[in-house]
């Protein structure tokens, strides 16, 4: 008896975690500011897709923004620049290591 209840609440809490990280993952507000050809904004999208976040994707060059608009929008004047929930967090180096 005592066995069978501590697995159940060991799935219960299985499955409660992988709930809220389904939550967070869709939840979470990613802004990814790159330029079309850079090996750093390419390796920050393949960690984000692979760990399931969706991102709005921000490519300077065709948007117009200078370095300098980007150091006001983000804190940083490289690329790749990430947002999450508003609070810059630095390069594809920095959100590498948050993983």
């Amino acid at each position: 008896m005592q066995y069978t209840l501590q697995f159940s609440i060991v799935n219960d809490v299985i499955f409660y975690y992988n709930y809220y990280k389904i939550l967070i993952k869709r939840y979470t507000m990613i802004k990814l500011y790159t330029i079309t050809v850079c090996p750093y904004s390419s390796a920050a999208k393949r960690l984000l897709r692979e760990r399931g976040f969706e991102y709005e994707e921000i490519n300077i060059q065709n948007e117009g923004i200078s370095r300098d608009k980007l150091v006001e929008l983000t804190g940083g004047r490289t690329v790749s620049q990430i947002i999450i929930d508003g609070k810059p967090i630095g390069g594809d180096d920095n959100l590498l290591a948050l993983d």
